[in-house]
């Protein structure tokens, strides 16, 4: 130690040296990817130190009422102070590593607490009520330094219901690319909002999007993002944007006189089938090959026919220019064959109609046209690549003689898919949104 520790003063001597010249500063990163720098020329010194035992302060949830919560807060041994920070789970869960943890509560609280709690609370009006929360330690040394964390997760009471707070749902029609449903709510019921998706992908969408936008439980994103209606019936047709053969969910989340959330109810709901349970596939064929307007700027147009099989129920397609496909065939057909990553708009195509648009291609150019499509059944055929190439010039259509030749989407494609924001998984919420506050924590 004492080897490395000399090694250590050594090379800051020779960087100082170089620092005269040119760099200033220190810069020390943590595996949070913050930063702390400092001047150069103000450093004494630099040392190493070990402190010997583990340092946090082991916290458990004793009681929850509608007024207080009691924790206790024990501090091992080596654990001089701690901090403490109550985050909604939906925050919590982004904040997957003891180190991303570490450096979110030490930013958002600066109340420090020198004594263990064996009976300790905090006051429940400050958190949303029927909310999942994380009660979180993080302690600190004998000289101040930020160590381990403790978590245990608790869900705050919700007050009772003013009367039955009720919405009747009823299905009314199930199409291939949508549904419709009316809902009746009872005489106890303020407000309510409906929202259709995947059930799996909106509950996804509640742990991405809940830091960002503050959603403290799922009622809220259902009421943000949904339908809102008063006590009034309503009736809804969802009809763009959804697939056949698809099993979605209708959230209804209603509320009563005073805010408070009912139990969301959640009604179940599957598209119909469309396509047969064989080989699915698109036929290609090339259109006209004419002047058309692109931004105001008449250029070359090729139009490109696509015929589903009557077996496709989805599928998708890329058009690509030859030179750019042969260098990744595979990665342009693994594009083209895929499911969406996330919801999105316009993925897929739908089977039972044929389809025809216009690329933007320059005369004498080799392309290519890829396809994939999948069955009633979910199954994906084979991916179908069609080479072809324009005709040397423009012509009337009768005199075009197109050459059969396979896909990336070019850029000015009339037809490329647009996708829904997100987060990247695993990167903690910013820290100047969504702040949580921290209430001092009391001695009962």
């Amino acid at each position: 130690m004492k080897k490395i520790f000399t090694f250590f003063l050594s090379t800051l001597m020779g960087c100082s040296l170089y620092a005269q010249e040119s760099a200033d500063r220190l810069v020390i990163f943590d595996k949070a990817q913050n930063q702390k720098s400092f001047l150069v020329e103000r450093i004494d010194s630099i040392s190493f130190k070990k402190i010997e035992g583990v340092v946090a302060a082991d916290v458990k949830v004793l009681d929850i009422t509608h007024e207080k919560f009691h924790f206790e807060v024990l501090r091992t041994p080596a654990c001089k102070a701690f901090k403490l920070l109550v985050v909604p789970k939906v925050i919590a869960n982004r904040l997957t590593n003891d180190d991303a943890m570490a450096s979110y509560v030490d930013e958002n609280t600066q109340q420090m607490y020198w004594q263990d709690f064996t009976n300790g609370e905090l006051p429940a009006e400050t958190f949303e009520k029927g909310s999942e929360y994380v009660a979180v330690t993080l302690g600190f040394d004998e000289i101040g330094t930020p160590c381990s964390v403790r978590r245990v997760g608790f869900t705050t009471l919700t007050p009772p219901l003013i009367g039955d707070p009720k919405v009747e749902t009823k299905v009314d029609s199930i199409g291939y690319l949508g549904f419709r449903a009316s809902f009746v709510p009872n005489k106890d019921v303020k407000g309510y909002a409906v929202l259709a998706g995947k059930k799996e992908d909106i509950k996804k969408q509640f742990e991405q999007f809940g830091p960002m936008m503050g959603f403290k439980n799922f009622g809220d994103m259902i009421k943000s993002w949904g339908i809102n209606s008063d006590s009034a019936i309503t009736v809804h047709t969802w009809e763009t944007g959804y697939d056949p053969n698809t099993e979605y969910a209708i959230f209804v989340q209603s509320w009563d006189k005073a805010d408070t959330y009912a139990p969301c109810d959640t009604i179940m709901v599957t598209t119909k089938k469309m396509g047969g349970p064989g080989k699915a596939e698109v036929k290609t064929s090339l259109g006209k090959y004419v002047k058309a307007d692109w931004n105001g700027e008449q250029l070359p147009s090729q139009f490109i026919k696509y015929e589903p099989n009557d077996q496709v129920s989805v599928w998708r397609q890329m058009v690509a220019i030859d030179s750019l496909y042969q260098k990744d065939p595979e990665g342009y057909q693994n594009e083209v064959r895929q499911d969406p990553p996330m919801p999105m708009t316009n993925w897929f195509l739908y089977g039972g109609q044929v389809f025809e648009t216009d690329y933007q291609i320059n005369p004498s150019t080799k392309f290519v046209v890829i396809t994939a499509a999948k069955n009633s059944e979910s199954e994906w055929g084979d991916v179908k690549v069609d080479t072809y190439e324009t005709a040397a010039s423009v012509m009337n259509e009768e005199n075009q003689a197109p050459k059969k030749i396979s896909s990336v989407t070019i850029p000015g494609s009339r037809t490329s898919a647009t996708s829904m924001p997100f987060f990247t998984p695993g990167r903690a919420p910013m820290l100047n949104t969504n702040k949580v506050g921290a209430p001092i924590l009391k001695q009962k």
